[in-house]
């Protein structure tokens, strides 16, 4: 289940599916909030691929050393 930290990819439709953030990842959960909900300013909302919501997403940090 996608929490706040869970890293995520998003596809063609813009659903978040989780995957290990030590992998190649598109963006970081920040909260979930309802479907019929608003994310907070500086996220963006994806639907979770499970459908219990959506996900408000940052982009990752960039790793360090670059």
């Amino acid at each position: 289940l996608l929490g706040p930290g869970s890293c995520v990819t998003l596809d063609e439709v813009g659903t978040a599916t989780e995957v290990n953030c030590s992998g190649p990842h598109a963006a970081v959960v920040t909260q979930l909030v309802a479907s019929d909900g608003t994310c907070p300013a500086g996220t963006e909302a994806h639907r979770d691929r499970q459908g219990l919501g959506l996900a408000c997403v940052v982009p990752p940090e960039p790793a360090s050393g670059q």
